[in-house]
């Protein structure tokens, strides 16, 4: 008789829902490279992607300063949203 609240545990392989998962093994050619050639390798890799997005720096600045000055526009709207809206609805609630 089994004690109510306690889960039968079965190997893994028999089946069933109460079996318990293993963790997949690592695949043979990754775990046969040695360490620092994965991170070599994944260095060449990032610096190759870096290497293809980059923007002289007078190009980069021209977005900063139009960056800014977006957000200098959107910040003095929103300022005068909310100037007027402080006169229109103490009018309103009275």
């Amino acid at each position: 008789m089994k004690a109510q609240g306690t889960t039968r545990i079965r190997p893994t392989g028999t089946g069933g829902a109460t079996s318990t998962a293993t963790r997949p093994a690592a695949s043979s050619a990754r775990a046969a490279a040695p360490a620092g050639a994965r991170t070599v390798a994944r260095a060449n890799a990032a610096r190759a992607r870096f290497a293809t997005n980059t923007m002289s720096i007078a190009d980069e600045m021209h977005y900063v300063k139009a960056d800014i000055r977006k957000l200098v526009v959107l910040t003095a709207i929103c300022l005068a949203v909310l100037i007027v809206l402080s006169f229109i609805v103490p009018s309103i609630v009275k």
